[in-house]
């Protein structure tokens, strides 16, 4: 599931690569910071439809963004463990304690 999400998500860049590179440019340079008040307080332009489109693919993306992330997330992953049939039993010799001698002190003579 994740590798065809990822596969999705890398069409899904690539296509919004192109649809925003055919998009005309609105302003040149900074015409608008300067001087393109009645720009800014005019009516604005008909919405075409290269813009929707990338309006739908901008969405599209944060949201296949988002499901990705959580899949990637290690706390929401599955542990996947081996079955018994593929490990093979560990044998461990357990080592009983051995009573060990206390060395006794000498005694100097009182």
């Amino acid at each position: 599931m994740y590798t065809f999400l990822s596969i999705l998500y890398l069409i899904l860049v690539i296509i919004m690569i192109v649809v925003i590179l055919m998009q005309e440019p609105r302003e040149s340079g900074l015409s608008p910071a300067l001087g393109g008040m009645q720009q800014i307080l005019g009516v604005r332009g008909i919405p075409t439809f290269f813009t929707r489109l990338t309006w739908g693919l901008g969405a599209t993306f944060m949201i296949l963004s988002l499901v990705l992330a959580m899949l990637n997330n290690p706390a929401h992953r599955a542990v996947k463990t081996p079955k018994a049939s593929q490990t093979a039993p560990i044998e461990q010799k357990v080592q009983e304690p051995q009573e060990q001698e206390i060395p006794q002190i000498p005694q100097q003579g009182r």
